[in-house]
């Protein structure tokens, strides 16, 4: 005998969905135009109250320049070939780390995923090194490796590897049964399943890994080179800001926050377009 309907549940849930739909957030997602406006309005704002404060407190100009000093140290800095040569080192040491990271953790991922004993037998270990601090790393790093870009590749693995692992190994776990049942009741063998089944069904959260570790690697190259005074983006800033020369200083801190804004976009777009089928899946499942 089934239980009674809960007078009001369907309908309130129905009422607050309906609410979130219809609220300030969904009109923006539904408008991009109205999206780019609030987002430029807030960055005019941010803007205008820096002016307003360096212009205020004379004093603290050479820690806060004004804008139009920090107009001239972007233009300076990015006609400089150096700040050209220190990104492109920047991107190609986290791109090598991104790519050493996803090979050995979706590798690792799958193998730990064969049993739930091999997880557990190695739980520890995954647990220990994802609680380290990938900068605290540094001077052992410095010690072995000296200021070198082995270096910078190799902590950038040790902290993005148990990302990816973590993120595989349970993307595994969440596979739909139903769809291995399928497979093996057509004796399909094991390797075309793993090739045709369960790698198709873990993309969505394999895709997350990548944006999320991408992300996580260049913030690891920039600290890595700003602490460890190797070449690169970080190095230059930690350049910049010895030499006092602020407007420079503060113009490859925004250079490299805006590196990391596009990195994190395109890498969204392409999920996007390569998962539609999933977002579609999920959206007609949250309606």
């Amino acid at each position: 005998m089934k239980p009674p309907p809960v007078a009001g549940r369907g309908r309130n849930t129905t009422t607050s969905r309906n609410v979130a739909n219809s609220g300030v957030a969904a009109r923006l997602r539904s408008n991009p135009w109205l999206l780019a406006g609030t987002r430029l309005a807030v960055v005019l704002v941010l803007l205008v109250a820096y002016q307003v404060f360096s212009v205020l407190n004379p004093s603290r100009q050479g820690t806060f320049p004004p804008l139009q000093s920090l107009w001239g140290g972007i233009v300076t800095l990015v006609t400089t070939p150096t700040f050209w040569t220190a990104t492109l080192y920047t991107l190609s040491n986290a791109l090598i780390g991104l790519v050493i990271s996803l090979l050995l953790g979706g590798a690792l991922g799958l193998l730990l995923s064969i049993h739930r004993a091999a997880y557990g037998s190695a739980r520890f270990i995954v647990d220990f090194m994802r609680a380290i601090p990938p900068l605290g790393l540094i001077p052992l790093g410095l010690l072995i490796l000296g200021p070198t870009v082995e270096m910078e590749i190799t902590l950038i693995v040790i902290a993005v590897l148990w990302l990816v692992l973590v993120q595989v190994y349970f993307g595994v776990m969440n596979v739909d049964p139903k769809l291995l049942e399928t497979a093996r009741s057509f004796r399909i063998p094991p390797w075309r399943r793993v090739l045709f089944v369960t790698i198709p069904a873990i993309s969505p959260s394999f895709a997350t890994a990548v944006r999320l570790s991408a992300t996580l690697c260049l913030l690891l190259a920039l600290g890595t080179e700003l602490l460890a005074g190797s070449s690169g983006l970080g190095s230059l800033i930690a350049t910049l800001q010895r030499s006092n020369l602020m407007p420079q200083a503060y113009a490859a801190i925004g250079a490299a926050a805006l590196l990391g804004v596009i990195v994190n976009g395109v890498l969204v777009m392409g999920e996007r377009r390569l998962l539609a089928w999933h977002y579609r899946t999920t959206r007609k499942a949250t309606a």
